[in-house]
């Protein structure tokens, strides 16, 4: 267990404030008061909740080779001591610095409500992803449900229709299953 012993000194009209910083973020802690005069008199210990981070996202608009990451976070818009953002992987293992993890920010993806949209580009198509929101906190993550999209493929129908001794004449579609164009 940590202790810390910050003061606050008294004001004449026998109040006090006192600011604690660097607290971990949806974590418990317990405090009590001390008076030290002669020896120390210790208050009943209490204690308090930091904030939890609340957000959500989705993964919308799949495409070949992109997705659009749309959520909202419940933020304090004073506080910028909080990074949000989205990790996506083809792997499980969804944290910050793993391998094959991406880590995309959403410093600027915020509007006035706490809502965020921000489009990926350059997925492999026909490739199942993981992804999950984390906030970060000094070196503190929190980390959200892992959920998965699966990027779209194309299927070219391809017929050889003409065949001469020198040639060969070759007709095709192709179909794609969110009825966009190939990028």
């Amino acid at each position: 267990m940590n202790v810390n012993e910050d003061t606050a000194e008294l004001e004449e009209d026998g109040t006090f404030t006192l600011t604690v910083s660097d607290l971990k973020m949806d974590t418990e802690y317990h405090y009590a008061t001390c008076i030290r005069q002669v020896g120390s008199q210790y208050g009943e210990v209490k204690k308090f909740v930091t904030t939890a981070v609340s957000m959500t996202a989705s993964a919308t608009k799949v495409t070949q080779t992109t997705v659009t990451f749309t959520g909202q976070a419940e933020r304090n818009k004073a506080d910028d001591s909080i990074e949000y953002g989205i990790l996506y992987s083809t792997g499980t293992n969804l944290e910050v610095g793993a391998s094959g993890c991406t880590r995309k920010t959403l410093t600027d993806a915020f509007d006035s409500n706490g809502k965020y949209s921000l489009k990926v580009t350059g997925l492999s198509n026909d490739t199942k992803y993981n992804y999950c929101w984390y906030a970060r906190q000094g070196s503190n993550y929190k980390y959200g449900p892992v959920q998965q999209f699966t990027t779209s493929s194309v299927t070219i129908n391809l017929s050889v229709t003409l065949i001469t001794q020198t040639t060969a004449t070759f007709t095709g579609d192709y179909e794609q299953p969110d009825g966009s164009g190939i990028e």
